[in-house]
């Protein structure tokens, strides 16, 4: 049995994620037997999106709670044009295959998935925790002074434009969890240049050691390229007439570098 509370792993950044596909899901309420009404996935390779993804909405029996409502504004109309749960699942697989499974408090959506494929699929392989990583975690470990850590926040610190999320969407969120996956990675590849390099001047006795010394030892981000930060694409809109089920393409986005974004904390606050 997997413990969902117990997702949090030491070095929440993927080994090697050459293929990642970053999901989430919308639910007919907030509780743990609720059932999912809207699925979808973002496909990055080698950290870049590559413009394929799947999104289904899903018919439930199930009356929709009305907070949950208000949160993704998906209609009974909507719910009663998508898939079955069990088509809709088994599509959801394919897509992801073998790859690494992303997403913003992964343990929700992980947990939520492999619930319903244990009810509508019983001969399904649940997704195993050990290829599912959290960008939630991510962020936490680089900004460990962070008091909030959702999607609004995370993607305004490192900036990444979240005007098109008016309301939550599992398409719309998981190409701003792409977005903020491909961010965070940068940024934690610069932390380790960072500690490299200090690791590097201090073996060559470029750095002083010792606090009696008068010398102050040069900043990290004084011997790191700072590179300037062009605006980050706008993720594109949602339609309002999404295709019930479908894996389709969209426009290739990288954001930009973001080593003038990093500050101290990337490195002072770094685990050891």
């Amino acid at each position: 049995m997997q413990n969902y509370t117990q997702m949090k792993r030491k070095g929440a950044f993927p080994s090697n994620a050459n293929r990642a596909v970053v999901i989430d899901t919308e639910t007919t309420g907030l509780l743990n037997d609720d059932e999912i009404v809207e699925i979808a996935g973002v496909e990055v390779v080698d950290y870049k999106t590559t413009g394929l993804q799947y999104q289904s909405y899903i018919k439930t029996n199930r009356p929709m709670n009305e907070d949950a409502r208000r949160v993704h504004h998906i209609t009974d109309e909507m719910i009663s044009k998508g898939r079955s749960i069990e088509l809709a699942l088994k599509n959801f697989l394919k897509f992801v295959g073998d790859a690494c499974v992303i997403a913003h408090n992964a343990a929700f959506d992980i947990k939520l998935v492999n619930s319903e494929l244990k009810k509508y699929l019983p001969g399904s392989s649940p997704i195993s925790l050990k290829r599912v990583y959290c960008t939630q975690q991510m962020y936490q470990e680089i900004y460990p002074d962070a008091q909030i850590s959702n999607m609004n926040v995370a993607c305004e610190r490192l900036g990444i434009d979240t005007s098109e999320r008016v309301f939550h969407g599992a398409l719309i969120d998981s190409k701003l969890c792409a977005e903020l996956f491909i961010a965070l990675h940068k940024v934690n590849l610069a932390r380790i240049k960072g500690k490299n390099l200090m690791a590097q001047l201090k073996a060559q006795k470029k750095l002083p050691t010792a606090l009696g010394e008068r010398k102050r030892a040069p900043s990290v981000l004084s011997v790191l390229p700072m590179l300037s930060a062009p605006a980050v694409p706008s993720v594109p809109p949602v339609a309002s007439a999404l295709p019930v089920d479908s894996i389709s393409t969209m426009p290739s986005v990288e954001p930009p570098p973001l080593c003038s974004l990093i500050d101290t904390c990337c490195i002072v606050f770094a685990p050891t």
